[in-house]
């Protein structure tokens, strides 16, 4: 759904996680929980600055998976 230049506007939470590596050394992410996105223009739309005002809107709204991780994307 996104590209790059697209302008979007989100909110949501932060979320914190730490683990070990396979080499045992400590490692920390810290990941954007989306729990509503709204597409900012029309979805042609260039980046914000080539084309001037934006266009109308298109809202998405996610419930977040309890649990869930990263072999749950199906990408």
């Amino acid at each position: 759904y996104l590209s790059k230049g697209r302008q979007v506007y989100v909110e949501g939470r932060l979320q914190t996680r730490e683990w070990q590596d396979k080499e045992g050394h400590k490692r920390n992410t810290t990941e954007v929980v989306a729990h509503r996105i709204i597409f900012l223009g029309s979805k042609g739309q260039a980046p914000a600055g080539a084309t001037g005002a934006a266009g109308g809107s298109e809202e998405v709204t996610y419930e977040p998976v309890a649990g869930g991780n990263e072999e749950d994307i199906p990408f």
